[in-house]
């Protein structure tokens, strides 16, 4: 699972793989939380499909993908869908929350959510106003600092991945995101990897520049 889903020729295709992956992993993790919370874990998925915005059919979908990876077990075939976190999805969410612990792990898990979750927007016909919509979206509100959330969209406008709109008041590529030709093709590409986008660019040949992704770890 994850938000790093391996390219494919075809950009479509891999849009939609990197999509359905972090849709099936916020799942997840809303199913993880809530069992931790003491809370139902079909409430959990339920309100994370209304957050999310999908609709039943889809939840479907990521319920059958995650079953697919022994990470849940699903108890309804008809309704609504329903289902139990397995041992092998918690070893898998424990796995994660230590990855966020570590600093340049949780630098690039959120700027690949961020711009994925931009190109899943537009692919919506939806203009966020801000990246405020997709930290208001994030399962466990607590998982990104302020500063890590506005330091992620001031690299992505930085490497041309992003548009904004600037205003004296909010830090540079938080207001109005679009992506840019460079940021879909983060998208196509590395499947929204930035990291790996910016050290492809980096590499000697026609038109690299050879400083492009110098700030790359150290942000």
């Amino acid at each position: 699972m994850g938000s790093g889903a391996s390219a494919s020729p075809n950009g479509r295709e891999t849009r939609v793989a990197t999509d359905i992956d972090q849709h099936a992993t916020d799942l997840l993790e809303a199913i993880y939380e809530a069992g931790r919370a003491g809370r139902d874990p079909d409430e959990a998925i339920s309100d994370y499909l209304q957050r999310a915005g999908h609709d039943v059919d889809y939840g479907f979908q990521l319920v059958d993908l995650l079953a697919s990876l022994g990470l849940v077990k699903p108890y309804s075939t008809f309704g609504t869908p329903r289902a139990m976190i397995t041992p092998a999805g918690i070893q898998a969410m424990q796995q994660l929350v230590a990855d966020r612990a570590n600093p340049k792990v949780r630098s690039a898990v959120l700027r690949t959510e961020m711009i994925t979750w931009l190109d899943a927007q537009e692919e919506q016909g939806v203009h966020p106003g801000s990246f405020q919509e997709f930290a208001d979206q994030l399962v466990s509100p607590l998982a990104f600092s302020e500063r890590e959330l506005r330091g992620a969209a001031e690299l992505l406008l930085r490497h041309s991945l992003i548009d904004a709109v600037h205003l004296e008041e909010f830090t540079g590529g938080w207001i109005a995101p679009r992506l840019t030709v460079e940021g879909r093709d983060c998208i196509t590409d590395c499947g929204g990897d930035v990291g790996e986008y910016l050290r492809d660019r980096r590499r000697p040949g026609p038109g690299n520049d050879s400083s492009l992704a110098d700030d790359i770890w150290s942000t």
